[in-house]
């Protein structure tokens, strides 16, 4: 049996598949080697009756827990300082391809995760994404962050955010 860690990022890895297989974009999450980018969303277009990846991109890396609080209308989350200097160089990183960072918020109880029955899947509860950006805090702590609650997951925040991109704009926020 795989640990609970891998459990918990599988449920967030088929949250982030789902939303971008509504969305209508090409979602790539394995790698050989994982340097901090756990995936990458790929626009798709129609040309000459074929479809292909057009070359805009969004990368994302993925946090999933239980581990996390709502304050209001924010998700708070502390994040290991080396993933959060990570996020921060590449938002400062106007020529790079964009990245965000996915908060996979879940139940605590491993019962709660996903309801399962012959007319529907449910995993519970969203995926939340904010693009982190500021200044890089020492390597021995960790970040609290606030993702607001209204940047839920979803195809349509997916698709906003790729027309951004599409636009050229740095801040998907």
């Amino acid at each position: 049996m795989i640990t609970r860690p891998h459990q918990q990022e599988s449920l967030g890895i088929a949250y982030i598949q789902a939303v971008a297989a509504i969305a209508g974009y090409n979602n790539s999450i394995s790698r050989i080697f994982d340097y901090k980018v756990d995936g990458s969303f790929h626009q798709v277009s129609k040309i000459n009756r074929q479809f292909e990846e057009n070359g805009y991109t969004l990368d994302y890396q993925l946090k999933s827990t239980y581990d996390f609080a709502i304050e209001e209308d924010q998700i708070k989350y502390d994040l290991e300082a080396k993933n959060y200097n990570h996020l921060v160089r590449r938002a400062n990183n106007p020529g790079s391809t964009r990245m965000i960072l996915i908060l996979f918020c879940m139940p605590r109880e491993q019962t709660d995760w996903v309801q399962l029955s012959p007319e529907q899947l449910i995993i519970k509860y969203s995926c939340y994404w904010d693009q982190i950006s500021g200044d890089e805090i020492p390597n021995t702590s960790t970040k609290t962050i606030r993702i607001n609650r209204e940047r839920r997951l979803t195809g349509d925040s997916l698709k906003e955010i790729f027309e951004k991109i599409s636009r050229g704009e740095t801040n998907l926020c």
